[in-house]
């Protein structure tokens, strides 16, 4: 997914390893969850599927935040759709459209389909979001992600880790982030103390 990054490469190359996990698991629960956006609230499951070693993980996991607790709490907030509409109704016809996507990015690259659509015009032409570019990007997301990326710079790195994510999460405070660790009993600007210390090193 497309995002502006100040003049330094793509999306994507700025994350450190743990980081592009929690992003890749981010996108598999929206998807498993049926939703259609990619939101903080998906990206702080994304982080709780690290390691048990790692900090981001051990810091959640220290206020009693655990994958299933905050999967638990979405579905509770936001209740679970019962399927994504495109892929059901392609699925009628006899078209799998996870097949589809894995084949074209399997010939184009990872990021073709997010490419075709972030060109925003074609031929003169405005291009719709269709089936196959996958889940849209909230606004509050792209805010976190910014100061993430902010976040790992302040400390002249230049990779965000997943602590850095944690960090750009509890910054964007009406975020589904925050309102999930609300709900879970931790306070955002507390954690966020905690994890200041954490990021710089």
């Amino acid at each position: 997914m497309a995002m502006g990054n100040g003049g330094g490469g793509k999306f994507g190359e700025w994350l450190a390893p743990d980081a592009d996990a929690a992003w890749r698991a981010a996108n598999t629960e929206a998807l498993e969850l049926g939703h259609s956006w990619l939101g903080t609230e998906h990206l702080l499951l994304g982080v709780l599927h690290g390691t048990a070693d790692d900090p981001a993980v051990r810091l959640l996991a220290g206020h009693g935040i655990t994958l299933d607790r905050a999967r638990a709490a979405l579905v509770a907030n936001l209740g679970r759709p019962t399927g994504r509409d495109d892929e059901m109704l392609l699925a009628t016809l006899g078209v799998d459209l996870a097949a589809v996507r894995r084949a074209v990015e399997a010939t184009f690259g990872r990021d073709a389909i997010d490419r075709l659509y972030a060109r925003r015009r074609r031929d003169g032409h405005r291009l719709a979001r269709g089936p196959l570019c996958g889940l849209a990007m909230a606004p509050r997301l792209k805010k976190a992600l910014e100061a993430a990326r902010r976040a790992a710079k302040t400390e002249h790195r230049p990779q965000a880790s997943s602590t850095d994510l944690l960090v750009g999460l509890v910054a964007v405070p009406e975020s589904m982030a925050v309102r999930l660790l609300r709900a879970l009993d931790v306070d955002p600007d507390a954690l966020g103390a905690q994890l200041r210390p954490r990021a710089a090193g």
